[in-house]
């Protein structure tokens, strides 16, 4: 296992001037596809393609996902870009006005307001704490149930 994954850091160093000026844009997909576990539905983003899906969001309007999904494909035919695909990235990482710091006590309190109202309906209650994405709340939840989990049973223990 270590020997694959060393010659797959070995593979990205070689290759990593190629990627970086942009030359080939395609050179991660073709690195990782010699590999025994590439999966051609994982896509890694670059700047340019995150500018590009930036300004065919602003072109849309933010909507008509399916028609930003063809036009991004047009843009990068190799690669495997769909509308679904556009809609997560913009949502987790190109969406302007995004918090990625962690969470202060207050949000944290109404998160768990929230997700006693919504339940694990994580989109509903991002709408109540602007700035921050679903994914982030549900990680941000489950690393906190954890954390109390954890001092629950060390407090049964030291007592």
């Amino acid at each position: 296992y270590q020997r694959r994954v060393h010659g797959i850091i070995l593979d990205i160093r070689m290759n990593i001037q190629e990627i970086e000026e942009d030359k080939n844009p395609h050179a991660i997909f073709r690195i990782t596809q010699e590999k025994s576990h590439f999966n051609p539905n994982r896509l890694t983003w670059c700047k340019k393609q995150d500018e590009a899906l930036r300004q065919l969001v602003v072109k849309h309007n933010g909507h008509n996902w399916k028609k930003i999904g063809e036009e991004m494909k047009k843009l990068y035919p190799h690669l495997p870009i769909t509308g679904k695909k556009c809609r997560e990235r913009w949502i987790t990482s190109g969406k302007d006005g995004l918090n990625r710091l962690p969470l202060t006590d207050f949000e944290d309190l109404k998160l768990l307001m929230m997700h006693h109202k919504y339940n694990n309906k994580w989109a509903a209650i991002s709408k109540q704490l602007p700035g921050r994405n679903p994914s982030c709340l549900k990680n941000n939840f489950y690393s906190f149930v954890k954390k109390l989990v954890r001092q629950t049973k060390m407090a049964k223990e030291v007592s």
